[in-house]
This record gives C-alpha cells, sequence and structure tokens, in this order.
C-alpha cells in the first residue's frame, strides 16, 4: 500500500498522543458514568484474565462479651471480619476495523504526506470514537449486551421502547434470543441477521425498527424476545454462565441484590457483596424517590456522591436551570464536564446526572467519583483503545470476493470492575 512510510508512523504518533482528546472531545457522547469510570491499566494476570481485590468494609464481629467477639473474629467464613477477597476477572474486546477501497487508496497515493494523514486519521478517529461510543453503553449494561426487548413485530420491523432508540444505527446487523441470558440465538443457522435499514422517529413511546428480512419468519412470532447487536452474544444457550458474556459486565452486574455470584464470587443475600436495593414505589414522584435512596444510603452509614438517572427521570426533576453545575472529571489531563443537580440530603449534596443509556425506572447510587471506591475501566494493551499493529502492520489488504479493499482495527480489551459493590444502590420502580 503506497502510503508515505512517515505517515505510518506519524499516525500511530498522534493516537497515543491524542487517544483521550479523540475519545472525549465530544462531550455530548460521553456519558457520565463512562466519564466517572477511572481508566486503569492491567497489572496483574495475563491479559485474558486479571485479579482485582474487592472488600466488604465491615465484619460481624462485635459482642459485649470478648470471648464471644473473638470467636466471631476468628471465624471468617461467616463474615465475622470484613472480607478482603479478590475477583478474578475475565476481560472481554471490543475490534472496529477502518476500511479503504482501493478507488481510495488511489486517491492518497497523489496526495502528499499531509494530506495522506489528514484523510487516515479522520478515519482512525471515527474508529475510535465508535469503541467509545460502545463503551458508553456497555458500562451501564450486565454483560449479555442485549439492547432491547421487543415490544411489537411485523413482517418487516421490530418495536422497541422509545428509550432504547439511541441502541440502534442504520447499518447494524441484529441477532434476536427468547431471553437475555438463555436460549439459543433465533434463526437456521442459529444467529441468523437482519439488518437495519431504518429507524422511525419515537412515537408513542416506542421506535419501529425497518430490518432488511422478516422478523417474524426469521426469529419469532412472539413480542417479548430480546436483540443483540451480532457478534455480542453466543449463538449457544449460554445457560447464564459468567464465562459466555460477551460484553462488559458493567453497573448492573455489579450492582444487583438479586445475583448469586460476580466472577466466581458467591455473594447471594449479601448486600455489602451485591449492592442494595431500594424499591421507590411508594416513594412519590422522581424527587422524593431519589431523596428515599439518599436516606438509604444515610441509614447504613454509606457514602455517596452521584446519583445516576435515566433521560426519563431527568425531565420528571423539571430542575430549574440554575440549580445546574458542571462536575469536572479529569481523563489522563484532559478534563471534561457533565451536567449535574445538587441534591441536598441528611450528609450533604449530592450530583444527580443523567446518563443516555440508563433505563428508566431505574437509578444507581454510589461513590462515583471516589478515586478508590468508585468504578475502573481496567485496559490491555498501550492505551485503553489501541491500533491493531502487533504484527508491524497498521493496514493490510483483505482477501475479499469483488472487491479490493485495505483495512485497519482499533480495539478495546478489558473490563469493568466496582470493588466495593456494597457501597452502590440500586433504585427501582422510579417514575416513568
Amino acid at each position: 500500500m503506497a502510503i508515505d512510510t512517515g505517515v505510518r508512523s506519524q499516525l500511530v504518533e498522534h493516537v497515543d498522543k491524542n487517544l483521550h482528546l479523540i475519545a472525549f472531545e465530544d462531550s455530548k457522547e460521553i456519558t457520565p458514568h463512562l466519564a466517572l469510570a477511572e481508566q486503569r491499566k492491567i497489572k496483574d494476570g495475563f491479559g485474558r484474565n486479571f485479579i482485582v481485590r474487592f472488600e466488604t468494609n465491615e465484619g460481624a464481629a462485635v459482642a459485649a462479651q470478648p470471648d464471644v467477639a473473638d470467636e466471631i473474629a476468628g471465624d471468617g467464613s461467616a463474615g465475622g471480619r470484613p472480607e478482603r477477597d479478590r475477583f478474578v476477572v475475565s476481560t472481554v474486546s471490543l475490534d472496529s476495523p477502518f476500511v479503504f477501497d482501493r478507488a481510495e487508496i488511489l486517491a492518497i497515493e497523489g496526495k502528499n504526506a499531509s494530506e495522506q494523514f489528514d484523510v487516515i486519521s479522520s478515519e482512525m478517529e471515527n474508529s475510535i470514537k465508535r469503541i467509545r461510543n460502545v463503551l458508553a453503553e456497555q458500562v451501564s449494561g450486565n454483560g449479555w449486551g442485549a439492547l432491547a426487548q421487543i415490544s411489537a413485530i411485523s413482517s418487516t420491523t421490530i418495536t422497541v421502547p422509545d428509550w432504547a432508540a439511541n441502541r440502534f444505527r442504520v447499518g447494524w446487523r441484529l441477532v434476536a434470543s427468547n431471553t437475555e441470558d438463555t436460549d439459543v440465538l433465533y434463526g437456521t443457522p442459529a444467529g441468523a441477521q437482519l439488518r437495519v435499514t431504518a429507524i422511525a422517529a419515537p412515537s408513542s413511546g416506542t421506535v419501529a425498527i425497518t430490518l432488511s428480512g422478516n422478523p417474524v419468519t426469521t426469529w419469532d412470532n412472539s413480542t417479548d424476545f430480546y436483540v443483540f447487536r451480532a457478534g455480542n452474544r453466543i449463538a449457544t444457550d449460554p445457560a447464564a454462565a459468567e464465562s459466555a458474556k460477551l460484553c462488559i459486565s458493567g453497573l448492573k452486574a455489579h450492582v444487583d441484590p438479586d445475583s448469586t455470584t460476580l466472577w466466581g464470587v458467591t455473594r447471594t443475600g449479601n448486600p455489602d457483596l451485591t449492592g442494595h436495593d431500594v424499591n421507590c414505589a411508594s416513594a412519590g414522584d422522581t424527587h422524593e424517590c431519589l431523596l428515599e435512596i439518599a436516606e438509604r444510603a444515610f441509614i447504613y452509614g454509606r457514602k455517596i456522591d452521584t446519583i445516576l438517572v435515566s433521560a426519563r427521570s431527568w425531565k420528571l426533576l423539571n430542575l430549574d436551570k440554575d440549580a445546574l453545575k458542571t462536575v469536572p472529571v479529569d481523563k489522563n489531563g484532559y478534563t471534561i464536564g457533565f451536567k449535574a443537580f445538587e441534591l441536598p440530603t441528611s450528609f450533604g449534596s449530592v450530583h444527580v446526572a443523567p446518563d443516555a443509556f440508563m433505563q428508566p425506572g431505574y437509578a444507581w447510587a454510589g461513590p462515583f467519583q471516589d478515586k478508590e471506591k468508585g468504578p475502573r475501566l481496567y485496559y490491555a494493551g498501550k492505551n485503553l483503545i489501541n491500533i491493531d499493529d502487533t504484527d508491524g502492520q497498521e493496514f493490510v489488504r483483505r482477501a475479499s470476493t469483488g472487491s479490493r479493499d485495505f483495512a485497519g482495527q482499533m480495539y478495546f480489551s478489558g473490563q469493568y470492575v466496582i470493588p466495593t459493590p456494597g457501597l452502590y444502590f440500586r433504585g427501582r420502580n422510579l417514575p416513568t
């Protein structure tokens, strides 16, 4: 490929030096949740698995009688002392190829080095931003990668809730399953793909997604199945096994009072390991629901600094413009900010911020801004997002039938972790 050799080295250097500027410069695409996840390079492990220490912070070893206190403290299996263990965490990958066809290559070949750099760097930056957008979505998910649950179906379209519209793009390929974390993918063979060809404007709380084929015959005739992006869910029955997850195990996986295990650690019925549940069904309006969550945190002696809510909850709060403030977050020396509302609580003000990938009816509270107790986005490789050039080539000719093109690839390899899930709260049944 006749691209100036100096341009190739400049492209890699450009990505290395400006990654966070490229990935986070468009603040409208950066959710507060992704911004608050501290990025840490994986130090322990071998790329595929790595070790993260977690804590429950408290133990039951308190008694008026010294001999009883000693007995409780010595029984580590019964929670007598704070649990200090480790998660053996599996990484997941996100690949984002970028492609030039022969005509584009010929056009680039006729340009000077500066012009070549501008053309190729633009495509590489878009590849980085595509990964950034998927990270923003997946850090709020549970690892199964479901985009939405279907509410209606026809011979040409599927209908999803309007809050899920930002999870779909024209051209994306979709697969479907009867359930989120069990059952094989629909189709023969399993995993038949349909492409998104059009997305209607939201109407009456729903959005119609037009597909390239008939979802009734290709997938299923029911209206309660789940759809996924192709490549984000295994075709066979995963049987709800964590090891079968292909997506990031985000906030919903870590703060889940209904869960049994996380990274092999049994945590059934232990709020210090699963996080706390707050049923806001009888709390009143959205503002009162958030106060209910904050009050529960106060009762448990937890210090929360942020509550993440859906765009629907943000709208229902009907916040006064003067009540908004910008919360700065530093990303490797590059500062971004998001708008938040200061909610007065029993232990001080808490930032309430809207996140585009939070499901209506839920809110998530915790020490998101705390360096040690906040969420982390671990990654393997030199940077959070890397160019795949381990073979010494940034671009390769793709072996394909009927076309001649050249491809490069950006990738993310890592995982989301909350080391202290017991300090977080899930609010549910908020007004929608």
